[in-house]
């Protein structure tokens, strides 16, 4: 059941990107978005690249090493020990479609587009392995998540700041699934 249900959703956020991605209108090579950046990210060590789809939107990847806590019906239980800060870090791929909504308004204005700084949003597929550090205990080696998210992305130079948030699903490969309503990511890193 679980293996369908992973095959269902992940089939259906493709369609999803690919159906978005040739919506898009033709674009001449004048864009306000950079065709492809790769990005070296800090406060989840990995890397990523960022790769235009159209006019106003982008599908990036990345992967590395990130910080999770707990996700309510998820079965997590913590190891023994005192009580307190829940946490693990993990390894991830991420898989990420944006669609920007204001990178004309801030030409228009003088800010800074470069790097595809602006305000975007996004549906999100995020996948954890098995936990590298931490003092929980997951009842399967891998999670899925997906999210639909809101955010904005800015580069000063070459540094580059992303912050977004959103409602995650997330299900694991034993069938356990949970919700969290407000999910957030902070992110800083590096733009070649």
């Amino acid at each position: 059941m679980i293996n369908k249900t992973c095959f269902l959703c992940v089939a259906m956020l493709f369609l999803g990107i690919v159906v978005s991605a040739q919506s898009q209108e033709k674009t001449t090579d004048f864009s306000l978005l950079e065709k492809k950046i790769f990005r070296l990210n800090v406060l989840s060590p990995g890397m990523g690249f960022e790769l235009r789809t159209g006019k106003f939107s982008s599908l990036s990847f990345s992967t590395g090493v990130t910080y999770m806590g707990s996700v309510n019906g998820m079965n997590v239980r913590r190891k023994s020990g005192p009580t307190g800060w829940n946490y693990s870090f993990e390894p991830f791929l991420n898989i990420e479609q944006k669609f920007f909504y204001n990178l004309e308004k801030r030409s228009s204005q003088g800010k800074n587009t470069s790097f595809n700084s602006g305000n975007f949003v996004a549906l999100r597929s995020l996948s954890l392995g098995k936990p590298i550090e931490g003092n929980l205990i997951r009842q399967s080696d891998f999670d899925f998540m997906f999210l639909a998210s809101w955010g904005f992305q800015r580069s000063y130079n070459r540094i580059h700041f992303l912050f977004d948030t959103g409602p995650l699903f997330v299900f694991d490969g034993k069938g356990n699934s949970g919700f969290f309503p407000i999910f957030f990511r902070i992110n800083l890193g590096y733009n070649f």
